[in-house]
């Protein structure tokens, strides 16, 4: 995640984020490696839902030097969970079905909860990558946590709706307004947004 270099007077964001999830789209690791100063720091979390524990430490990185731990903790966890960037990959996997969820998530050390509405209710949008109106399957939600770039409250999605269910336009609360984000271009082979029905 890059903030944009012309507005580098407001914010100059450089963060790395790698995760390993389930088939279902549960998280099992997360790393975060902030380069916005000179000296990274970093955060992790290893989920152990056999043992019912989520390790997490925090640390720094001087130039060209090695990880230093500045802070462990063990959280008990009772149930699989986000780690809070994956829960968009979680999105994607469950777009198409018809339920409300509410997820275990953690940011950092803590745990949340993010609730989901899963709808299957099909829409059709507009976005200005393409010249046709694109068929989606929406949901809404809510994050009761302050996540990167301060998300917080509710927050709408809406996917292709097709086999691939790509993100298509997310609305999303944060803490100083509101964030549009559109689908500006796509490299997935001959694959292009579904035209509406």
């Amino acid at each position: 995640m890059d903030s944009n270099p012309s507005l580098s007077w407001l914010a100059d964001v450089h963060i790395r984020f790698h995760g390993t999830m389930d088939e279902e789209a549960f998280s099992y690791t997360w790393v975060s490696d902030d380069s916005s100063e000179s000296i990274v720091e970093f955060r992790t979390m290893d989920f152990d839902y056999a043992k019912g524990r989520m390790y997490y430490a925090r640390g720094r990185r001087p130039p060209g030097g090695k990880n230093v731990i500045t802070g462990r903790d063990t959280i008990a966890i009772r149930d699989r969970s986000q780690d809070g960037m994956s829960l968009l990959f979680f999105a994607r996997e469950h777009v198409q079905g018809a339920r409300p969820m509410r997820i275990p998530t953690f940011v950092d050390n803590r745990e949340a909860a993010t609730q989901i509405n899963f709808r299957g209710k099909r829409e059709v949008v507009e976005i200005d990558a393409v010249q046709y109106p694109v068929q989606t399957v929406t949901f809404d939600g809510s994050a009761n946590f302050v996540g990167v770039f301060g998300l917080t409250g509710g927050f709408e999605g809406w996917f292709s709706d097709d086999e691939s269910r790509v993100p298509i336009i997310g609305r999303m609360k944060v803490i100083l307004g509101s964030v549009k984000v559109e689908l500006t271009k796509w490299r997935r082979g001959s694959w292009a947004p579904p035209a509406a029905r």
